[in-house]
């Protein structure tokens, strides 16, 4: 879309282009020199332009425009959603982190109990553990 919004800027020089063609032959070499930008970067849009408007002769500049700007406000509004979407991810990637370990913690303590022989109170301690986080 911005692609084609730029080269419809660059076909303001059409009048240019049409002088040049009009001119005496004689004077279009150094008339040439004097718009060499302006002349190639219509024929360029003429090109690009005649590729993407599949036969159509009226250029909807304007219904381009008014696409251009819904997409972008879209943008936005999806930039917006993601950034949100990513903070709420990075939220519960270090909440599922803390509670890996946690539960990591508790199994270790556990198993410590166990080998001392102390597996009730090892059971009771991890369940506190475990509701106090």
């Amino acid at each position: 879309m911005d692609e084609h919004i730029k080269q419809v800027d660059y076909f303001e020089f059409r009048n240019i282009y049409k002088m040049y063609k009009a001119g005496n032959p004689k004077y279009q070499e150094r008339f040439f020199e004097n718009y060499h930008r302006k002349l190639t970067l219509y024929e360029a849009a003429e090109r690009y332009l005649k590729d993407v408007m599949n036969g159509r002769t009226d250029i909807p500049i304007t219904v381009w425009r008014k696409e251009r700007a819904s997409l972008v406000k879209e943008r936005e509004i999806l930039s917006r959603e993601y950034d949100l979407l990513k903070k709420k991810t990075q939220e519960s990637e270090t909440i599922e982190r803390h509670v890996d370990n946690l539960t990591r913690e508790v199994v270790q303590r556990t198993r410590d109990l166990e080998l001392r022989g102390e597996r009730t109170v090892a059971f009771h301690e991890a369940s506190l553990l475990t509701l106090h986080h």
